[in-house]
């Protein structure tokens, strides 16, 4: 029997009160698919396998995607759309976001913004110096990453306040399976994040906060845990391959104040 195929995404992740979002998803060879709001009853919002919905949240929202699968197990994916208030989003003609947030190794995605009445602007990859990215106040990017990575827009105002906004690309190993990925990038405080993987034909896999000692938190190959930080933290997932080298992974929550 063909493996499941699961893809479920978003246009964007971060929009201003009254904007709207298109959430697209995509599913082959399962029973069942439901597309909901988190908290809804999941059984009344059944779907086909391949469509695709606007919503316009009032407050930020998570979405979910339920799959049944050929073996009765079920799968979850979520996308949080975080809603920013207007007062919170000076100057109004503030935009930022990209065309896909989902690919596979080698593909490509186009970033856009739009900011007007600002002091300066940088577009850049999160670790990077942002002083040697500044860019202009309307423009576009394609950046094709060879791993996970978020992508921040640095706004500088008028009056020198800061606003960062960030958007994350997650990089499929496979079709349809991200190796390790989180359901979302940035919390508030007391806020979740599930983080995911799937590993195949290694000889161990270890799932750790980074600083803690990695030996004590040897996990199956395929998982999930729900992480709840208390502070921005990096999320790590240690692979031992067949032939004893390791290769670690890492997915960094921004808890903001």
């Amino acid at each position: 029997m063909a493996e499941p195929i699961i893809r479920f995404r978003a246009d964007r992740e971060v929009i201003q009160a009254g904007e709207s979002v298109t959430l697209r998803w995509h599913v082959e060879n399962v029973r069942a698919v439901y597309f909901f709001t988190e908290g809804e009853r999941w059984r009344e919002h059944g779907v086909v396998g391949d469509g695709e919905q606007e919503v316009s949240p009032a407050q930020t929202t998570t979405y979910c995607l339920r799959v049944l699968k050929p073996d009765d197990t079920v799968e979850v994916r979520k996308r949080t759309i975080q809603v920013q208030a207007l007062s919170q989003a000076a100057p109004a003609s503030e935009m930022f976001s990209v065309d896909r947030v989902e690919i596979r190794p080698g593909e490509c995605v186009t970033f856009r913004w739009r900011v007007d009445g600002i002091k300066a602007i940088y577009f850049h990859a999160e670790g990077e110096r942002w002083e040697d990215h500044g860019v202009v106040g309307e423009g576009e990017q394609q950046v094709c990453p060879s791993q996970t990575t978020t992508y921040c827009l640095r706004i500088v105002k008028r009056d020198d306040s800061v606003d960062v906004h960030k958007i994350p690309i997650q990089v499929y190993a496979e079709a349809g399976r991200p190796a390790f990925s989180a359901d979302r990038a940035a919390v508030r405080p007391g806020e979740c994040v599930n983080l995911r993987w799937h590993v195949e034909g290694v000889k161990a896999v270890y799932f750790f906060m980074e600083g803690e000692p990695w030996q004590d938190h040897g996990v199956a190959g395929e998982g999930g845990q729900q992480v709840c930080p208390s502070q921005t933290t990096t999320y790590c997932l240690r692979v031992v391959k067949a032939d004893d080298s390791v290769e670690i992974h890492y997915i960094g929550i921004t808890v903001k104040g």
